[in-house]
């Protein structure tokens, strides 16, 4: 996820996903704009705002809609833009002038006091079917307006993002001792013919140092080298996203492999019992109590089947 450029000055930041395409048909069009506009009306009200939809201006300056408003406190949003017709690198259709907000209607209601978050659906790709991604990238956005332009507590979603990450490096494969092993392709791909439980410990003494990483044209680029002794990075007060150094590898059509179980581990302060976070998934979202820079353990149970290892888990963070 990056920002996008040239936002208003009281609009807030606005999200797009880079996600890098996987076969030539991964477009699908655009995300489902309904869904996030609704999702956004739910944000706003959990703000304690007193929210309504399809609010129209019909004046002499403005003709436009907005998605949602609160009148009373001039503040709104909108997604513009409308949904196509679902095909391949569909980047859907403009507004008729009736509903649209242009360049001039924004600055007419901003300079009237408004509050706007304003983002163009065609930002928000709809790749390999996945819906998650795009409609967290936007929501990330709402919700940083909201920040700035509420009182309530903040929500900081950056770091769910991906933008930048920590690898903490993970032992190669070979060393763990597994058995069963064999290899079902290239790379790090590997097969296992019986279950198999790995554990890996991570910022104990003499662990390698975490690497930083942040996402460029559709993969990760070195943001620095090791972070050495000013890292990690910690992840306090934030939730975070964790992916696994696993993950499934290819199966035929049809298969039904296993899902991945992993159990996340980490001490807390006496007293406290530990955080225990369990997984079926290769990525995990964090607590904002769980801490990237201190002692924890990953648990994975492996069942037998096809997998690929990785050189690291990776852990979101907040570009320092």
């Amino acid at each position: 996820m990056v920002p996008e450029s040239g936002g208003s000055a009281t609009s807030g930041q606005v999200y797009v996903p880079r996600i890098p395409i996987s076969f030539g048909n991964s477009s699908m069009g655009l995300f489902d704009a309904g869904s996030a506009r609704r999702l956004a009306g739910g944000i706003f009200r959990a703000y304690g705002l007193e929210l309504e939809t399809g609010v129209e201006f019909d004046d002499a300056l403005v003709h436009a809609r907005l998605d949602g408003a609160d009148h009373v406190r001039k503040l709104g949003f909108k997604l513009s833009g409308l949904a196509g017709n679902r095909e391949m690198h569909d980047s859907g259709r403009s507004e008729p002038a009736s509903t649209a907000l242009d360049t001039v209607e924004r600055a007419a209601l901003e300079q009237g006091g408004w509050k706007l978050h304003v983002a163009d659906m065609k930002n928000y790709p709809l790749m390999d079917g996945d819906q998650f991604t795009p409609t967290l990238a936007y929501l990330a956005g709402v919700i940083e307006f909201l920040n700035s332009v509420t009182d309530g507590p903040d929500v900081d979603l950056r770091p769910v993002l991906m933008g930048v990450r920590q690898g903490f490096p993970v032992p190669a494969l070979r060393t763990l001792g597994l058995e069963g092993v064999t290899r079902a392709g290239d790379g790090d791909e590997f097969a296992l013919s019986r279950g198999q439980t790995i554990t890996l410990h991570f910022n104990s003494p003499g662990s390698p140092s975490p690497s930083l990483h942040e996402r460029g044209r559709g993969w990760y680029e070195p943001l620095s080298g090791d972070l050495g002794r000013g890292g990690p990075l910690s992840t306090v007060g934030r939730i975070s996203v964790l992916q696994l150094p696993v993950q499934l590898g290819w199966y035929a059509p049809g298969a039904k492999p296993e899902p991945l179980h992993g159990t996340l581990k980490q001490p807390r302060e006496a007293g406290l019992a530990p955080l225990v976070i369990e997984t079926r998934s290769e990525l995990v979202f964090t607590p904002s109590s769980f801490d990237a820079a201190r002692p924890f353990e990953l648990t994975l149970e492996l069942q037998p089947g096809k997998y690929i290892w990785k050189n690291s888990l990776d852990i979101s963070a907040l570009q320092p």
